[in-house]
């Protein structure tokens, strides 16, 4: 580092304010310009991990029951006295970590889903015997979330958005049965 210390008197505060303002705004421009684009934002392939694998229920007012394979996603709920749900096949897995991620898949079956189309299941908090899962939703108008292509989907559904489609305060734990 040089010294700034030749310059001296009021003159000599004034330069040194100024070559540091230089410098900082310097600084300040290469770090604004670096990538602020983070792993959240991007779907790294996965395995479905071997613990989500089965049936999955809440035991509350509602049914509300989740049944996972290797292949297969289904989501059956009764509210009150009213049946629906979904079936579809897995189509990609991402893991954020070993307790959490997002299953994207292609309906095939269901109420108020367009078969062919695809979506997402996000889960977090899984232990060998409670997991937390949630279907994606838009929670601006709270539409279905469905995308046309596979493609749309991994870049829609990633760790990054999930606020966008999930409220993790109202999900509750699921037990596997």
């Amino acid at each position: 580092m040089f010294s700034l210390y030749f310059v001296s008197g009021t003159k000599g505060f004034i330069k040194k304010a100024k070559i540091a303002g230089i410098i900082l705004l310097g600084l300040l421009l290469v770090l604004g310009s670096c990538s602020t684009s983070s792993a959240d934002d991007t779907n790294y392939p996965g395995v479905l991990p071997d613990g989500l694998i089965g049936t999955w229920s809440f035991d509350g007012t509602n049914a509300d029951r989740y049944t996972i394979d290797s292949d297969t996603i289904k989501h059956e709920m009764v509210w009150e006295s009213d049946d629906y749900g979904f079936t579809g096949t897995i189509s990609f897995v991402s893991n954020y970590s070993s307790s959490s991620g997002v299953i994207i898949f292609e309906y095939s079956s269901g109420d108020f889903i367009t078969p062919g189309t695809y979506d997402a299941v996000y889960y977090r908090d899984l232990t060998p015997t409670t997991v937390k899962l949630a279907d994606a939703i838009n929670l601006n108008d709270f539409s279905s979330s469905a995308t046309a292509t596979l493609d749309q989907a991994v870049a829609k559904f990633t760790r990054g958005n999930w606020g966008k489609f999930v409220n993790w305060g109202g999900v509750m734990t699921q037990t596997k049965e």
